[in-house]
């Protein structure tokens, strides 16, 4: 399998756990830009290698697959792209004066580093502070100056 088909196999496992009645073919085949035998395909790599998934039908009798607690943490890395962007989402509420959404932003960036180890957390951080220069923010935060997550 090639590196592409494994990431988009293990997007496919987080849109399948993420999602309450799972993703369909028709679902599949927009997010990953496909037809509809590749949707196929994939739902068939992901039963493979895969334990629990569960297989259902909507109300409109639609075929739809689910994984039921699967723990993918392990399988996921925070991209730099990714942590950036929530900065410089955060940062553009501020401009525009939206601190509570702003704040409630930072507290899902704080709560998706928690969830790393800590050696990792530090890297995702550094890997995002580049990132965010890059895209022309004033600067990222570090993390003693991000707020605590109960305020």
């Amino acid at each position: 399998m090639s590196f592409a088909k494994a990431d988009q196999l293990l997007r496919l496992a987080m849109l399948a756990t993420g999602r309450q009645m799972g993703v369909s073919l028709a679902e599949i085949a927009e997010e990953f830009d496909c037809n509809h035998r590749t949707a196929q395909r994939m739902t068939r790599a992901l039963e493979m290698l895969f334990h629990d998934v569960d297989t259902l039908t909507d109300d409109e009798r639609r075929k739809r697959w689910r994984l039921r607690d699967q723990r993918l943490g392990p399988l996921l890395r925070l991209s730099a792209r990714e942590l950036s962007a929530i900065t410089v989402a955060a940062d553009e509420l501020r401009t525009i004066g939206d601190t509570t959404t702003a704040r409630e932003i930072e507290a899902l960036r704080d709560k998706l580093l928690a969830l790393l180890p800590a050696a990792e957390a530090r890297r995702a951080e550094g890997r995002c502070r580049r990132a965010a220069r890059g895209a022309g923010l004033r600067r990222a935060p570090r993390a003693e100056e991000r707020l605590p997550a109960w305020r």
